[in-house]
């Protein structure tokens, strides 16, 4: 197996997961025109503590994100899921809901514009991201743990 480190591929998985998430938010944004903010909208708007005005500042926005979602990879392996355990879909299910959930009420608390102003459906749409999040990131976690050699 090319990566024997658990966090290493909790870290990936989460960057991969992260971009089938933003994926889905992207088209129910700009397709569907169901989410009234994007993912990196939000984060734009969390980390510089302003709206992007041009590609450098999305591109933070994108960097954060990918970051991130690798950091919290690395902790739903690490520390989530046990090696070989199982239920990997529904633990990283509740693990995207619950770590929605935390960045949504410090977005509130903080009032970050974007993030406590935010309309049903565009919720809606975030609860949708986190589940394809959570489904990707169990089932490439337990791929990999399966498939190791």
């Amino acid at each position: 197996m090319l990566f024997k480190d658990r966090l290493l591929r909790g870290a990936l998985a989460g960057i991969i997961s992260s971009l089938f998430m933003l994926a889905w938010n992207l088209f129910s944004y700009y397709i569907l025109h169901f989410a009234k903010v994007t993912w990196l909208e939000s984060l734009s708007q969390l980390v510089l503590g302003q709206p992007a005005k041009d590609i450098l500042d999305f591109l933070a926005a994108f960097g954060s994100l990918i970051i991130w979602n690798g950091f919290l990879g690395g902790f739903f392996v690490s520390f989530i899921i046990p090696e070989r355990s199982g239920s990997y879909l529904g633990r990283a299910v509740c693990f995207g809901y619950v770590i929605w959930f935390f960045l949504y009420s410090i977005g509130t608390l903080y009032k970050v514009e974007t993030f406590h102003i935010a309309s049903p459906v565009t919720v809606f749409s975030n609860w949708i991201a986190v589940m394809i999040y959570g489904i990707v990131l169990g089932w490439i976690t337990k791929w990999w743990d399966t498939h190791e050699a």
